[in-house]
């Protein structure tokens, strides 16, 4: 057998009292340092999956694969050696017996489970509340502290004989909520008559052991009996009962004697003065008949008229009317009896797993701080988020994947009417998800195909969302969802403090960049050497980039009939050699068509000529003329009007020049200059270039040739550009 390894409190402590974030782990030969003499340590208790040293920890927790995870060990004794992310060493130690983390059994037997009890007031000592005698609880009521009744109330007394208490329960059941478990086996044992269930297995006598799911809440529910010494522990072997390991420091919560009134989503009322009670920053938990139970922090409290007037702020739903009941926590620190709400510097945990030809993604969260869905307002709120259901992508689903591509895929939390949902999106657009704005989403099906498109179990219109992290992923057939993940990363919570989303840079449409090999990248191809149309549709990304997405409007114009035409169109904004293309409601004078791409000719501010080349002759006009005539810029042309369209080419040779017309083509120039030479009347020179000038007098003169090529070109190597198209 094998022993899971567990700190004497969880979860692991950095060196300022918070809980580890990024940090790690090791575990070593007993009396040597373990990040230097490591042992085999395992994911499984069965001790078949062994885990790569050091083991990770994250939110205090080790984890696997973005989940919290148990580690198992075969030894009597090791070391331990744990840093966090700043490498700093916050525990070491030659010995985990000596410290406290597991206890060896009598005769030091290898592999006995570690002694821990998971649950709180295992002797019902803690009575915060002060019952006595019959105790009658309706649904959800607390009793002795940290056991509350279940769906049918609970009636029970308790008696205390040498220092063991003992209660029974006459009627309903009795439930205590555990927090904070790994997914491992439990066993829960007590002394006692009484039927007993972990989460909402058949009920059964004493132990009962039960496979539980780790970062969600785990309940114990005990039935008609008689109950004492009670524990939960990690294993299917029920040890003898040790008091529990997590007891409260301070009382958890006090029952208002005095019922609450409703004034609105964010206060409440009670009569007499309670404000040295409710004093800003004690948390507060509020019970309703109707909607979900809100925990919350108090804002401010007043009494006036006989009243207390209660303020709330970061409340998990809205207070509704039909309020039954309140608590006030013991105090702001102590209080564990509802999850902290994160602040913003915690990692958000998040899993993508393939399932038999689907993609199951789910996240870890206790709660998620979103925006308010009327945008003129720049208040969040924090919903519970403990239990969001998983998104399954379907087998067929390809979210816009190309085959044996590596796509992106962007996992977001939407708060629909304060439940939290799943959405992903394959954000090849790059859209930046600040959480800034509302999204609409799209009910994922076999039929989920399109990039840039937000998926969610079912369709939700403008909801607030918040980026939970990112999925890298590679199929070799879109949609079939048998490849793993290669990479599952959770961002920063947002919280109190700013948050920023790092989108992550990658080429798109359009873009071009230098290549030195010999086999183009897929969905790249070279850029042509001359001016060349392709298909609107083989290469409607590409197109989208450069023609529909290049900000340019159909603008209207008018034109003389002259030599040549004048063309006027008020603040036309060029500055020469743009290319346009022109078309109308009626005819155009003649010398103009709607098929060719003209080049401009600036005149002034308001008016232009236009040419068949790019500095050219301007074209003249006749004829007569009819309708309102419009032009569209283009940077590198329209093609046939319908079916292609122009893209960048480079010449050899030639190279692309930053700044002024996007699409202009420069001719290489020299400028003017002269050659002086004086000798015999006639000489042929060696010139640069390779080439001979003949001069036939002495005198100064110009020479007749200079070189042999067809450009000025300097030293170099030759290269290839090439440009996405998808």
């Amino acid at each position: 057998m094998s022993q899971a390894i567990l700190p004497p409190s969880l979860p692991y402590l950095d060196l300022d009292g918070n809980a580890i974030q990024s940090g790690f782990i090791w575990f070593g030969v007993a009396g040597s340092e373990a990040s230097s003499n490591p042992i085999v340590v395992y994911w499984d208790r069965v001790l078949t999956q062994p885990a790569s040293q050091p083991i990770g920890i994250l939110n205090g927790y080790t984890y696997r694969a973005g989940t919290m995870a148990n580690v198992f060990v075969n030894a009597n004794d090791y070391s331990i050696t744990i840093r966090n992310k700043k490498n700093e060493v916050v525990f070491a130690t030659l010995s985990a017996y000596d410290s406290g983390f597991m206890e060896l059994p009598v005769g030091g037997t290898v592999g006995l489970p570690m002694r821990l009890n998971f649950l709180k007031n295992t002797n019902f000592t803690q009575n915060t509340l002060k019952v006595s005698g019959t105790i009658v609880l309706t649904a959800g009521q607390y009793g002795h502290n940290n056991y509350y009744a279940g769906a049918a109330g609970c009636t029970y007394t308790i008696a205390t004989v040498a220092g063991k208490s003992t209660i029974t329960i006459s009627a309903g059941t009795l439930k205590q909520r555990i927090d904070s478990l790994l997914s491992d086996t439990y066993t829960l044992s007590f002394v006692g008559s009484a039927s007993a269930r972990i989460n909402t297995d058949i009920y059964s006598l004493s132990p009962i052991s039960s496979v539980v799911t780790g970062g969600v809440p785990c309940y114990v529910e005990f039935g008609v009996g008689t109950v004492s010494t009670v524990q939960l522990e990690p294993g299917a072997v029920a040890n003898s009962y040790i008091p529990g390991d997590f007891v409260d420091p301070n009382p958890n919560w006090l029952l208002s004697e005095f019922p609450p009134v409703f004034i609105d989503s964010t206060s409440f009322s009670v009569v007499n003065d309670i404000t040295s009670l409710a004093t800003a920053g004690r948390r507060v938990w509020i019970d309703d008949s109707a909607g979900p139970r809100v925990n919350a922090i108090v804002k401010s409290s007043s009494f006036g008229s006989g009243i207390t007037t209660i303020i709330i702020e970061e409340g998990t739903s809205a207070i509704l009317s039909t309020l039954t009941a309140f608590y006030l926590g013991a105090d702001t620190l102590g209080n564990y009896s509802v999850p902290d709400i994160y602040n913003g510097g915690d990692l958000i945990s998040i899993s993508a797993a393939i399932n038999a030809g689907t993609l199951d993604l789910n996240t870890q969260c206790t709660t998620l701080k979103f925006r308010l869905t009327v945008l003129t307002s720049g208040d969040s709120i924090t919903r519970p988020a403990e239990s969001i259901a998983k998104l399954t992508v379907p087998s067929g689903a390809t979210l816009g994947m190309t085959n044996a591509i590596s796509s992106k895929l962007t996992l977001l939390a939407i708060d629909h009417a304060g439940t939290v949902e799943l959405a992903v999106i394959n954000n090849l657009a790059e859209t930046h998800l600040n959480g800034a704005s509302l999204i609409s989403t799209t009910i994922m099906s076999a039929a989920s195909d399109s990039v840039n498109v937000f998926y969610s179990a079912t369709a939700r219109s403008n909801v607030a969302y918040h980026v939970l992290g990112y999925i890298d992923i590679t199929e070799a057939t879109a949609g079939t969802w048998v490849t793993a993940p290669t990479l599952v990363y959770g961002l920063t919570m947002m919280g109190a403090k700013p948050v920023i989303t790092v989108i992550p840079v990658t080429d798109k449409p359009g873009d071009i960049k230098i290549f030195s090999g010999t086999s183009v990248q897929t969905n790249w191809m070279i850029v042509p050497t001359a001016p060349t149309n392709i298909n609107r549709t083989t290469y409607s990304a590409l197109f989208d980039a450069l023609v529909t997405n290049s900000g340019h409007v159909s603008t209207a114009f008018t034109v003389t009939i002259a030599s040549p035409g004048v063309f006027t169109a008020t603040a036309h904004g060029f500055t020469g050699s743009e290319k346009i293309r022109l078309s109308t409601t009626g005819a155009l004078p003649t010398g103009l068509n709607t098929t060719t791409d003209y080049y401009v000719l600036y005149i002034n501010a308001n008016t232009f000529n236009l040419s068949l080349t790019d500095g050219g002759a301007a074209i003249n006009t006749s004829g007569s003329q009819s309708g309102t005539h419009s032009y569209l810029q283009t940077n590198w042309g329209f093609g046939d009007g319908s079916t292609t369209f122009g893209i960048p080419s480079l010449a050899a040779g030639e190279s692309f020049i930053h700044g002024g017309v996007i699409g202009k083509h420069s001719n290489g120039s020299i400028p003017s200059h002269l050659h002086t030479f004086t000798g015999p009347s006639s000489a042929n020179v060696y010139t640069p270039g390779g080439g001979n000038a003949l001069f036939t007098s002495s005198a100064t003169g110009n020479t007749s040739s200079f070189g042999t090529g067809t450009t000025n070109l300097p030293a170099g190597q030759n290269i290839q550009w090439i440009i996405k198209y998808l």
